[in-house]
């Protein structure tokens, strides 16, 4: 088996890394960096069409997107850090189509914020709040205050307790409401849970091969 991940920094490739360390497979990786736009470069274009991260290339082949790529690498490694319980597939889901696109918006709404021109922003500024206070940051809130209520009573994101993928997917959605400005400490369960996710020896080993 050949595998090459084209890593973005900055991005969501970073869970790849780390399920492939996890998983003690050995893969090549190629690191593309975002421009002074903080915009993907021209290079991931060459890889696939759509220009994005992750790319996975196994024996040639090429999967794109987050949880498709993390549950191949499971059913291609003996089912290691599987979803196949209710919980693990449900928080697969809900990371990508629940909290990521609040906590987008947010990110969005906040650097364009700061970027707006100085005459703009005495009315941009509130506006950006007005949509947090009634929009983003209370849809995001609430989908913090859910995952912490099930960390409460788990020590991962499954029903039987074990590491694996869901726990990788959640954890850069973590790491990114952190960048939105959302106080963790709010969050006793969660920051437990991602204290733990850290301290993990292949989690250290990706961060200090890909970076973030």
């Amino acid at each position: 088996m050949s595998l090459v991940l084209h890593h973005l920094n900055d991005s969501r490739s970073f869970r790849i890394a780390w399920a492939l360390t996890e998983l003690g497979a050995d893969f090549e990786l190629v690191k593309h960096q975002r421009g002074a736009d903080l915009l993907a470069p021209d290079s991931l274009k060459q890889v696939h069409p759509l220009g994005k991260s992750p790319v996975l290339e196994d024996d040639g082949k090429q999967y794109i997107e987050s949880q498709c790529i993390l549950e191949h690498l499971s059913e291609t490694h003996d089912g290691r850090l599987s979803a196949k319980q209710d919980d693990p597939r449900m928080w697969l889901t809900f990371t990508e189509s629940s909290l990521m696109p609040m906590l987008v918006m947010g990110l969005v709404l906040k650097t364009a914020a700061k970027q707006a021109p100085k005459i703009l922003q005495p009315v941009f500024k509130p506006f950006v709040k007005g949509i947090s206070t009634a929009f983003t940051g209370k849809n995001a809130k609430a989908d913090l205050e859910f995952l912490n209520g099930y960390l409460t009573k788990h020590n991962f994101l499954s029903d039987d307790d074990q590491f694996g993928i869901a726990d990788i997917q959640m954890e850069f959605a973590i790491y990114s409401a952190e960048g939105a400005g959302f106080n963790l400490g709010e969050y006793p369960a969660i920051r437990r849970w991602l204290t733990e996710l850290h301290e993990r020896p292949a989690y250290q080993q990706a961060l200090s091969r890909a970076g973030r």
